[in-house]
């Protein structure tokens, strides 16, 4: 009798601890293959739509010898591994800081916005479809600054087509709008373009 109410138990309120193995499995799996499609491109170019409520804005970033160039409205950012500079052109601004390189956030670090670690963050499959699978990735430690990450990935690709951050109980949607490889190198900081601007430096 307690074999047959545990079945009807497994049944009502989900599926067993090993389907549910098998599916973070799978997710896991599918996170990789994210992971790997995205470092074949080698040098690659991403145009991108944020979306924060009802407000929308588009950008564009490339990534290529281990540096990157993002533009986001009035905002350029130059970054390698070390050293970010962003620059706000409405103010006349340059803020200088240090690269978070624990950062998986495509806004803050595009070199490891996609370079997910099994053993940072738990994978589960939200959904499946026949083009995309989303997969939602939970940090281990709370002191992840982008929260709770939610991906759909092409299946045909393995490549990104949105990400959503939920960092605090707030919602950044990302579109992916194209993202392919590209011979352009991303562009270094030139302080001598920006001379005229004020510098912060956070170092």
């Amino acid at each position: 009798m307690k074999k047959v109410l545990s079945i009807l138990l497994l049944l009502l309120l989900g599926t067993s601890p090993n389907t549910k193995a098998q599916s973070a499995d799978k997710a896991a799996e599918q996170v990789t293959a994210l992971s790997q499609a995205v470092k074949a491109l080698g040098s690659y170019a991403v145009r991108f739509t944020v979306s924060v409520g009802e407000h929308k804005v588009s950008g564009n970033y490339s990534v290529g010898s281990d540096r990157y160039h993002l533009t986001l409205g009035n905002i350029e950012v130059y970054g390698d591994k070390e050293c970010r500079h962003e620059v706000d052109t409405s103010r006349k601004e340059v803020a200088v800081d240090r690269v978070d390189n624990t950062s998986h956030n495509l806004l803050n670090n595009p070199l490891s916005a996609f370079d997910f670690i099994d053993d940072e963050y738990l994978a589960e499959i939200l959904s499946e479809q026949t083009d995309r699978v989303d997969v939602r990735l939970t940090p281990r430690q709370k002191s992840e600054q982008s929260g709770v990450v939610e991906i759909a990935i092409d299946r045909r690709t393995n490549l990104p087509k949105s990400i959503i951050y939920r960092p605090s109980g707030e919602c950044i949607k990302i579109d992916i709008d194209h993202i392919g490889a590209t011979a352009a190198v991303p562009a270094k900081f030139d302080p001598i373009k920006f001379r005229d601007f004020e510098i912060i430096d956070f170092r």
